[in-house]
């Protein structure tokens, strides 16, 4: 949902790509742009909500970081045929490399069981994609 209200933030503020130019380039810069807003929009913040809260830390950000690689699962079963980049999105290994690289630190937990999800799916469909 988030990364769809950043398409909206784009097309409201004139930044998004022209959806008549057909340039993949631009296309793809504004999927990663929206991969971006919806990662960070999660993860900043989590110390101050764990002071407010008195939550552990670490546990927000297991909790975070786990619905991200999930989302990007369902990313993933979604385009099922499809992983590859096309002249609108970037491919889904691609998007799941940036959005990986934008969690650091990155709670083991939440790595180990999205790794697990994704070899079970590459189980059943080889060539989907990897959680690094």
């Amino acid at each position: 949902m988030l990364h769809e209200l950043r398409h909206i933030r784009h097309q409201h503020e004139g930044t998004g790509a022209d959806p008549h130019a057909n340039d993949a380039k631009a296309n793809h810069e504004e999927e990663f742009s929206c991969d971006a807003f919806a990662t960070r929009f999660l993860l900043e913040g989590i110390d101050a909500y764990g002071v407010l809260t008195g939550e552990a830390v670490e546990q927000v950000r297991r909790k975070r970081q786990l619905g991200i690689h999930f989302g990007l699962f369902a990313v993933a079963l979604l385009a099922k045929d499809k992983w590859a980049a096309s002249n609108s999105h970037p491919s889904v290994q691609s998007r799941i490399d940036a959005v990986r690289a934008l969690m650091v630190p990155s709670s083991d937990m939440a790595t180990a069981m999205a790794h697990a999800a994704f070899a079970a799916l590459r189980t059943i469909w080889p060539g989907a994609p990897r959680s690094p």
